[in-house]
């Protein structure tokens, strides 16, 4: 997969270390480097700069929500149970659990091919 269908579309399986090594961690490790930089900007150069730093939270936003969506898909579920984080109290958590830990299913599903083996034939022999 492409790196922009993979960040910026919402089709697709991803398996989870994929999920986690090219999509969890390095979103959130930019996010907080910018709210890290947004917090000592907003120190030196006022709060107007906030509006500047708010596009690139946008594409940060977008991109968690196209690989948590490819996350669901290979678990055989809809996009739309990443609504689910808004549920008071339990939401997120579940979420991060069902995303980050369980496995995918196993060949292909409505959502496309086994991203495992997918992998597995990309690879030369």
């Amino acid at each position: 997969m492409d790196p922009k269908q993979f960040y910026f579309s919402f089709r697709g399986r991803v398996n989870r270390s994929v999920y986690w090594l090219k999509g969890v961690l390095p979103t959130y490790g930019v996010f907080y480097l910018m709210v890290m930089m947004s917090a000592v900007l907003v120190e030196f150069l006022g709060e107007n700069i906030a509006i500047v730093l708010f596009a690139p939270i946008l594409v940060l936003l977008w991109i968690g929500l196209a690989v948590g969506a490819k996350r669901s898909h290979d678990l055989d579920a809809s996009a739309w149970r990443l609504l689910t984080a808004f549920i008071p109290c339990i939401g997120f958590l579940w979420l991060f659990i069902e995303l980050g830990f369980l496995k995918g299913t196993a060949g292909p599903n409505r959502f496309g091919p086994d991203p495992l083996k997918t992998l597995k034939t990309d690879e030369p022999t």
